[in-house]
């Protein structure tokens, strides 16, 4: 199974306390496979979000998702679509 891919499996639907730490590995594994600021680090910063806010964790949440609209700005920037 793709770590990065849970929201899509369906064993893992509605577990979002059995996703959360496969979220964190997730997430460590692409930061140190890609560095901290690469687009597909926002990505899964966005989806282990969602898996947060399901569990009632909005402040930490929107932290996340504030991470990754951080670095979809920076690649924004850097890569504008002309």
């Amino acid at each position: 199974m793709n770590l990065c891919d849970l929201k899509t499996r369906a064993p893992f639907n509605g577990r979002h306390t059995e996703a959360e730490p496969l979220w964190k590995r997730a997430l460590a594994i692409r930061e140190n496979a890609l560095g901290p600021e690469h687009p597909l680090v926002a990505a899964t910063l966005e989806n282990f979000a969602v898996t947060l806010r399901k569990t009632g964790r909005n402040d930490r949440a929107a932290k996340m998702e504030a991470r990754a609209k951080a670095i979809r700005a920076k690649h924004t920037e850097a890569n504008p679509v002309q």
